[in-house]
């Protein structure tokens, strides 16, 4: 089966050819065919069981330049025998989805989707990673990354950002359920470094870094060389291959090649592979426009600031980057994501640059105990961890502990001079050191690591004699010491007759509360402790307290409506519904919950639940339709919207082509155009509209294809020229041809001919020489000959030349001779 120019399926059929005998039945190989056999020993099939063992040899490593700008390493070959030098994959994305593929190739890409940014071409680890894209500005429909979501090893885990304008909310998920990081499971590491995510694969030395608008993607060679696709393309340190759609056909733009790897059912979602893309209506030269200034910061990227990295890292594609998204984002600060992704890259081979402080946008301030570094340990050394040798080597930027501090924990985020113990309020205390924390006594304790406290053990009270009318004992805080108290005697308004019911008779009521203090209340008043209410009234003279004990409306949690939560705090009676997430009408008119960050899609519409101080904010942002009707559509499409979805598409129902005079034209299936130079006719095949474009063959392209005398003329509008006739074309008797411009004579013997053009008609005309009398008799012997022009015979006259006889007629006195006449005078005899 073959593929013609037409594109239609020809089938033919060919006798296969014949494979070589087996000449070592024992390991099935051919004569001379040379195979390893084990531990780089190779084996040359002779004949039958007969095998020669020959030498394995190496050549030498060439060196090689890497396309993706990295440094080439060396690798074993397939056989683990050989080393030579090979390119790791480097996948990095940025900014508005700008990429660079594994391979160094740049493009953009504005895709709205869950889509493959690598996928084994064979699996052999079952490594996937996948790029979860959204729009993110609020003006233009430009994408950046919100996940990044790597499946291996039988578990799928999401690096997530909730906030892309005003610095990251980075979140590591499983199965939806937050991350506490580091986290360690099924041969996949996940930790917090200063700015970024970073997901490692210790065995397969794979280590995905996200950030806020950026992420990148580290694969080595030796595993994953050759056997890549996806949005990063091929890993091969070539780049014509890396716009590869799903099963092997390359494109020329890789913007077009990213919409065919849409990801299924990748969390949570299934997204439609988008229709061919509707061409624009007028393919005119475009005015000339005025090239948009980029922000002043993307000219760092080309100005000294960066210039140690030139020679490694070209700054050309990033700088264009930070050129686009400055005309298309509304938030200026996005900038630095191409600033930051072209600071990383030169960190890769090595080149630290400290960039940030030349920037407007981009400074990045760090706590008072830290300092900013450009490439920073992934896992700086903790007083829990202690001197751990990191396995991820790439480096990251941020905020990092100076040289004399030590990070005490990742948790903590304290940079500390001595390993020691953290309280409660986060300060840190130095091993053995004895303190006093939250009123008790509290020692860092060396063996656990840990705080151990125990109560404060104040003083005995000594009972102070307080007996006198009117006059109590009041337990009271010691303002020697805050963490222990004293009594003091003090005079009660109630002093007379305490009851005890708690009545009294000097009108007021005095109330022993549960928590065994003592309260005064007057006539009319009342006090409130938690869930209890006591009023002093008068009854027959006597001062009576009453009890209310308080109902609460909510109990638990169960008491409250979806989105809240039953909190209650320590010193209140009844506890309150909070709300801790957002509450929204679905559009099935169901009322919904979302916790803070997460985002719940619909056909029409997208929710985000926000979190603003104490509040829960619901988002809903319409999904904007690029197309509503078939006006929409270019010339050549038609709007199709299916059942239960929100948007509609552009369906090609016709072909598309350019015409000769540069307008753009349609035809329907079976239709043919004519024009001057061509003919185009419309095919479809399986839903694929193609143009086939049929060149009108000309006989004549120049005058060299024009005979002798002719000249190739093409006329304007025409599409073949022809040839012309500019000369007489003549075939003399000798049977030479002679070209003869206008008025040009050719002489052949006694013949004369010239080229005469009328009216651009091109003719001969021939004349002919007359001889002068000729008679041999009157030649001297052997002097006979023909003239210069080879017409006429001379020759040298003899001394004697025979008279002629004349013969003369006179009539009437007039003399006739040859014609003339004369008058003649006759004398007599």
């Amino acid at each position: 089966m073959n593929c013609s120019n037409t594109c239609a399926i020809q089938n033919f059929t060919e006798p296969c050819p014949t494979p070589p005998p087996i000449a070592c039945p024992k390991w099935n190989k051919t004569a001379n065919e040379i195979f390893h056999i084990c531990d780089c020993i190779m084996g040359k099939c002779i004949n039958g069981d007969i095998m020669e063992i020959v030498q394995h040899q190496c050549p030498f490593p060439k060196s090689i330049t890497c396309k993706n700008n990295q440094t080439a390493v060396l690798v074993y070959d397939e056989l683990h025998c050989c080393r030579q030098y090979t390119c790791d994959c480097f996948c990095q994305g940025w900014g508005g989805s700008h990429y660079l593929t594994f391979d160094g190739l740049p493009y953009t890409y504005q895709g709205n989707c869950t889509y493959i940014l690598m996928e084994e071409i064979s699996p052999k680890y079952n490594l996937k990673i996948y790029i979860d894209n959204v729009y993110c500005d609020i003006h233009e429909s430009v994408s950046c990354p919100r996940s990044i979501i790597v499946s291996y090893n039988n578990q799928v885990i999401t690096l997530r950002n909730h906030r892309f304008m005003e610095g990251a909310a980075l979140q590591a998920l499983k199965d939806n359920v937050n991350l506490t990081l580091p986290y360690t499971q099924n041969g996949v590491r996940v930790i917090k470094s200063s700015l970024n995510l970073i997901l490692e694969v210790p065995e397969l030395q794979v280590v995905v870094t996200f950030g806020n608008t950026d992420f990148s993607i580290n694969l080595p060679f030796q595993h994953f060389g050759k056997n890549t696709q996806g949005h990063c393309g091929t890993c091969n340190n070539n780049q014509d291959d890396d716009c590869m759609l799903p099963g092997g056909t390359l494109v020329n733009d890789c913007a077009v090649m990213a919409d065919h790897w849409t990801a299924s059912g990748v969390d949570g979602k299934n997204c439609i592979k988008p229709s061919p893309r509707p061409p624009v209506q007028n393919i005119s030269t475009p005015k000339p426009i005025t090239p948009y200034q980029p922000h002043v910061d993307c000219h760092h990227l080309k100005s000294e600031v960066f210039e140690a990295c030139h020679s490694h890292v070209s700054p050309e594609n990033f700088f264009l980057a930070c050129q686009y998204d400055s005309i298309h984002m509304s938030d200026p600060s996005v900038v630095c994501a191409s600033l930051q992704s072209y600071a990383r890259a030169c960190s890769l081979v090595g080149v630290c640059i400290h960039w940030r402080n030349y920037t407007s946008l981009c400074n990045i301030k760090c706590p008072e105990d830290k300092i900013f570094l450009p490439c920073g340990p992934a896992e700086p050394p903790t007083c829990r961890g202690g001197p751990m040798q990191s396995s991820i080597s790439v480096p990251t930027e941020g905020c990092f502990c100076p040289e004399n501090k030590t990070l005490f924990s990742t948790e903590s985020g304290l940079c500390v001079s001595k390993c020691g113990c953290v309280d409660s309020s986060g300060t840190p205390h130095e091993f053995d050191k004895h303190f006093m924390h939250n009123c008790e006594d509290c020692v860092c304790d060396k063996a656990s690591q840990s705080v151990i406290c125990k109560p404060k053990k104040c003083p005995d009270v000594t009972p102070e004699n307080c007996t006198g009318p009117g006059f109590m004992l009041f337990n009271e805080t010691d303002p020697a010491d805050p963490c222990c108290s004293k009594q003091v005697c003090k005079e009660i308004d109630c002093a007379v007759n305490m009851c005890n019911d708690g009545s009294c008779t000097k009108e007021s009521c005095t109330y022993v509360a549960s928590d065994n203090t003592t309260h005064t209340i007057k006539d009319g008043g009342e006090y409130k402790y938690k869930c209890e209410t006591v009023t002093c009234n008068q009854i027959n003279g006597l001062f009576v307290t009453e009890k209310t004990i308080t109902k609460c409306p909510y109990l638990s949690s169960h008491d409250c409506k979806p989105g809240f939560k039953y909190v209650k705090k320590e010193e209140e009676c009844c506890g309150t519904c909070t709300q801790v997430a957002c509450i929204y009408e679905a559009p099935d008119n169901t009322r919904q919950t979302l916790k803070f960050g997460e985002i719940k899609s619909y056909t029409c519409e997208t929710v985000t639940c926000h979190q603003i101080n104490d509040s829960f904010i619901s988002e809903k942002t319409k999904k904007e339709c690029a197309y509503l009707s078939s006006q929409d559509c270019g010339p050549g499409f038609e709007y199709v919207k299916k059942e239960g979805e929100c948007c509609g598409s552009c369906t090609q129902v016709a072909c598309i082509y350019d015409a000769p005079n540069n307008t753009r034209q349609t035809l329907k299936d079976g239709e043919v155009q004519s024009y001057t130079c061509e003919t185009v006719t419309c095919r479809e095949f399986n839903g694929l509209f193609v143009t086939e474009k049929t060149k009108t063959k000309c006989p004549y392209s120049s005058s060299l294809d024009c005979g002798p005398g002719f000249e190739y003329v093409k006329k304007e509008g025409e599409c073949c020229g022809t040839c012309t006739q500019v000369a007489c074309i003549y075939d003399a008797p000798d049977d030479t041809r002679h070209v003869l411009n206008d008025g040009k004579e050719y002489y052949f013997k006694c013949m004369n001919t010239t080229c005469v053009n009328r009216n651009g008609m091109f003719m001969t005309k021939e004349s002919y020489k007359q001889c002068p009398p000729f008679n041999p008799d009157d030649c001297k012997p052997e002097t006979v000959q023909y003239d210069k022009d080879g017409c006429c015979k001379i020759c040298e006259l003899s001394n004697c030349v025979r008279a002629k006889n004349v013969t003369r007629l006179y009539v009437n006195g007039l003399h006739f001779h040859r014609g003339c006449r004369s008058y003649f005078l006759r004398w007599p005899l």
